[in-house]
């Protein structure tokens, strides 16, 4: 009976690479390489994101199909048989349906999906806020007087005149 599903079929399937020449593969030769492959990006996200891998595959596929049934395409449609003679023993032949069934298992995984779901990745972190536009401060006495101007409001002046900062206390 199988878990999760994956394209094999050895009409369409892969094509390859090998030889010298490009070759088209089917069947489990190409669904369980693509499988593993999938199932290893799951684990670099998981070994990024929690410091774990994910270990044993079903438990934690079962599981997420109860929690967030969304992380597969589910296969509605089709069989699963391609050609040759066990496609007329109806005993041999099982049709994809609505749910799990012994076609093709619970669906094909969203690779993704699960990573994310497994693991969630880190919220992004927002961008600064800008700063308030600055306000036009009073003018600092830049000629070299450190006394009050008769101006200054310290001073009893009007103001708009030359403010000079007052003294740090020495904390006595």
């Amino acid at each position: 009976m199988p878990d999760i599903a994956a394209p094999a079929d050895p009409n369409t399937g892969y094509i390859v690479y090998t030889g010298g020449s490009w070759t088209l593969y089917g069947g489990t030769s190409g669904a369980a390489p693509l499988t593993a492959a999938g199932f290893a990006l799951i684990n670099q996200a998981l070994v990024a994101r929690v410091g774990h891998r994910l270990g044993f595959t079903n438990p934690s596929l079962y599981r997420i199909l109860t929690n967030a049934p969304n992380v597969y395409h589910d296969v509605t449609s089709g069989n699963n048989c391609a050609q040759g003679p066990d496609c007329t023993n109806a005993g041999n032949v099982y049709p994809a349906t609505a749910g799990y069934d012994l076609a093709t298992g619970v669906g094909t995984p969203k690779i993704g999906a699960i990573a994310n779901y497994l693991a969630p990745p880190a919220p992004p972190v927002p961008a600064p806020r800008p700063l308030p536009p600055s306000r036009p401060g009073p003018a600092l006495n830049t000629g070299g007087s450190t006394a009050p101007s008769p101006t200054s409001p310290r001073s009893g002046g009007t103001a708009g005149g030359t403010v000079v900062p007052a003294p740090i206390p020495t904390g006595r």
